[in-house]
Formats: structure tokens, sequence, C-alpha cells
């Protein structure tokens, strides 16, 4: 099974360029209308970013049965993970 994102394998939408992930993503939320970095739009948005860091890690330790908790595995390694620990209780 290949995993994909926005029509591309996870492993390329991965590897983009920060300045092509900047320019696609975040200049629209982060910039004003000049295209000025608006910093309270950086701060909430860093500050929303670091809840999901703090969730993710929970749950992919979770589901990982211990064995991943940093939140910037790739998915793939920690569904891979996911699916052998569930494993266990299928029988």
């Amino acid at each position: 099974m290949t995993l994909t994102f926005k029509g591309r394998p996870i492993d390329m939408a991965i590897e983009n360029s920060y300045e092509q992930t900047f320019a696609d993503f975040w200049q629209n939320i982060l910039c004003d209308e000049n295209g000025e970095i608006d910093l309270d739009s950086v701060k909430r948005e860093l500050h929303d970013y670091y809840i999901v860091m703090q969730e993710a890690t929970k749950v992919y330790h979770e589901l990982t049965g211990g064995k991943i908790s940093k939140p910037n595995t790739k998915a793939v390694h920690v569904i891979q993970l996911a699916y052998e620990h569930f494993a266990i209780y299928k029988d």
C-alpha cells in the first residue's frame, strides 16, 4: 500500500523544500496582504503546532506499543508498527 498526500507518494510530499512548503501552505496564513510576516500569526501557529506535536507523541507511543514517540517520524513507519502492534490482538 502506497500512502499519498495531495496525489503524491508521502516520501515525495515530505521531501519538498521548505521554501516551497512556505509558499504553498504557510504564506497565506502567516503573511499580511503586503507579504510581510505577521508575528502574532506566527506565534499562534507555533502554539498550535506545539500542541499537535505534544499530542501526536502520545498517540504514536500508544499505537506503536511504545516503540515510537517522536512526532516527526514518517507516517509510514508509525502505521506499520501500529499494524504490527495490534496484530497480536487479532487472535
